[in-house]
Parts: C-alpha cells; sequence; structure tokens
C-alpha cells in the first residue's frame, strides 16, 4: 500500500469534483476503457475522486459525454512542488548541502 501512495506522490494526482447531471455516468465511462478513479465519494450530486495528472487531462471527452463539468481542487505530488520552487536553485543547493 505504501508504495502505491509513493508511486502516486511521485507521478502526481489531482483531486477533482464532477457536477453536472450525470456524475456516475463519467465515473462509469472512466472504469469502462480509460483512467482509474480512486477514493470516489458521492456527496450532495457531487462526485469527489482523485486521478493521476496524466490522465486527467484525457477525461474531457468523457465529462463531456456525460454532462458534467471537472474541476480541479488539490494537486499532489513531487512535480508540483518542483515546480513552485524551481526558479530557487539556492534552497536546492542549501538542502543537499545540509546532508
Amino acid at each position: 500500500m505504501f508504495m502505491l501512495w509513493l508511486y502516486r506522490y511521485m507521478t502526481g494526482y489531482v483531486i477533482f469534483e464532477a457536477k453536472g447531471q450525470f456524475p456516475e455516468r463519467f465515473l462509469n465511462l472512466c472504469s469502462k476503457d480509460g483512467p482509474a478513479v480512486w477514493d470516489a465519494a458521492m456527496q450532495n450530486g457531487v462526485l469527489t475522486g482523485c486521478m493521476s495528472v496524466h490522465n486527467y487531462k484525457h477525461v474531457r471527452k468523457k465529462a463531456r459525454k456525460a454532462k458534467v463539468r471537472l474541476r480541479v481542487v488539490k494537486r499532489r505530488g513531487l512535480n508540483f512542488i518542483v515546480h513552485r520552487y524551481r526558479r530557487r536553485p539556492g534552497l536546492a543547493v542549501g538542502f543537499i548541502s545540509f546532508f
């Protein structure tokens, strides 16, 4: 279980919301032949779940077909942290020299 979490954290994932007419259909379309969705939960007609960043870019067609609107709630993963601090090379040099 830890290895799966570590892999997902290293590659990056997003927590998303799907609002619209048929969020259950969106989940069914994704599970049929598309990307993996985990931690899916339905509350007040809004589907919340997690998906890898690479797969999130490719589900727009499925969302349109299910008549839902996708929105990213949170971004998690190492690539988002690296992107945030990409213009601060002194931080990385200091961290490496500390160890």
